[in-house]
């Protein structure tokens, strides 16, 4: 087992999603495919290779630490500093945007967002509700408008929510949420 491991480590590959070095690709495209290392910055990739072993542990298919080892450095090499902003090419719209805080008070952690829907939850008739998962709070909140203030309540948990689609699951009249979370796998 060793003797293959060294082998994999020693190999030369170029750094391209098509080819990954062995090792790589056997261990971290499992379950889905192995991610580029250019899609996450830096410094985020221990965090994920963390969450990735303890994944494959729960699984019975434990990393070794020489395993973890080449595939943190793999990453770590190959990944930006940052990732790079997305170019503004649009020409100013003219339309006044304001910047404003919204929903709960802001806690030192920043939120991630991981999808934003527009529905009519309080069955006004006005598709004027906003329904946010957030990957920090492991939240899913009800975002609306009363009296001209922002008010969110949080309505769900779901362990790394990434997804949530309203609809009328048991045609009661009522909006239903069917929220889609990726357990210990943070996006």
């Amino acid at each position: 087992m060793v003797l293959a491991i060294v082998t994999l480590l020693v190999s030369t590959h170029s750094r391209g999603q098509a080819d990954l070095p062995p090792l790589v690709a056997a261990r971290c495209a499992g379950c889905h495919p192995a991610p580029r290392a250019t899609s996450m910055p830096r410094h985020a990739w221990p965090k994920i290779i963390d969450s990735m072993e303890e994944v494959m542990a729960a699984q019975g298919q434990p990393l070794l630490s020489l395993e973890k080892r080449f595939i943190s450095e793999y990453y770590i090499q190959n990944s930006n500093p940052a990732l790079s902003n997305i170019p503004d090419e649009f020409a100013d719209s003219g339309i006044p945007f304001q910047s404003i805080a919204v929903g709960l008070p802001s806690r030192d952690v920043r939120p991630q967002v991981t999808s934003t829907k527009v529905a009519d939850l309080d069955g006004d008739g006005q598709r004027d509700d906003l329904i946010l998962t957030d990957n920090t709070r492991s939240s899913v909140s009800w975002l609306r408008v009363e009296g001209g203030e922002w008010f969110e309540t949080e309505i769900a948990n779901a362990p790394a929510p990434v997804n949530t689609t309203p609809f009328d699951f048991d045609n009661d009249g009522d909006i239903d949420l069917a929220v889609s979370a990726m357990g210990c796998v943070h996006p």
